[in-house]
């Protein structure tokens, strides 16, 4: 319990710190995380997303938003940040990452996803490529996923980098063809439309950072020998 309650008052202050000691507290929060057992860091991410909800309806009820549903509140909120508190808005950024639909809830994987990006907190979640999706964040996404490689389980670790990698491989096709499809094959969809990419010459940035992110996966993959 003492552990939870320290974790508790580290995470607060993610919440509420000065924009300038952000980055400070975020990897002070993470490296306590990295000593949890799994088992903790189950507990700790259920108090966590149940003191997070609580605030959202605080931050629902100060805003007086009337909603039908879920899904229509967070609606709500998403379009309202601007006229948030930075507290809350950072509350509320915490929120909509800590409910995306991780694969059997990732516990152990989520609380290290959690990082900075010029004293903005930063998210990598499987779809980060799509919402975030200039060179540098990319760039910033593909250094924690090699970082989360060295501290996570390779169990743990494929939580989030197949699913990920389902949407860069959906995205890519999506972006370079117009057309969504479903059933691609990593080992061969992808490759053999790079070559055609770069034969015609629609190599962008964005589309560069994107590959990479691909190659990098696939290396993972290998490495970790999760195919």
């Amino acid at each position: 319990m003492n552990n939870i309650t320290t974790f508790q008052d580290a995470f607060r202050k993610i919440q509420t710190v000065e924009a300038i000691y952000l980055n400070d507290t975020v990897q002070h929060f993470r490296n306590h995380a990295m000593e949890l057992s799994k088992s903790d860091l189950k507990e700790l991410t259920d108090v966590l997303e149940n003191n997070i909800c609580c605030e959202i309806e605080r931050i629902t009820a100060d805003l007086r938003i009337e909603y039908f549903n879920k899904a229509d509140r967070d609606c709500q909120l998403a379009t309202m940040t601007g006229v948030m508190s930075e507290s809350d808005r950072r509350t509320f950024q915490i929120y909509d990452f800590l409910m995306y639909p991780w694969r059997d809830g990732a516990p152990e994987a989520r609380l290290f996803l959690i990082d900075c990006f010029e004293d903005e907190l930063f998210f990598l979640t499987p779809n980060v490529v799509v919402t975030r999706h200039t060179p540098e964040e990319v760039n910033k996404a593909i250094v924690m996923l090699m970082h989360l490689f060295h501290v996570l389980t390779v169990a743990d670790f494929q939580k989030i980098a197949v699913p990920m990698h389902c949407n860069v491989e959906g995205y890519l096709y999506a972006l370079l063809t117009g057309r969504v499809s479903r059933e691609l094959d990593p080992l061969c969809h992808i490759d053999e439309l790079e070559m055609a990419v770069l034969c015609r010459g629609r190599h962008n940035d964005l589309v560069q950072e994107l590959f990479r992110l691909h190659h990098l996966l696939m290396k993972i993959y290998a490495d970790g020998k999760l195919f």
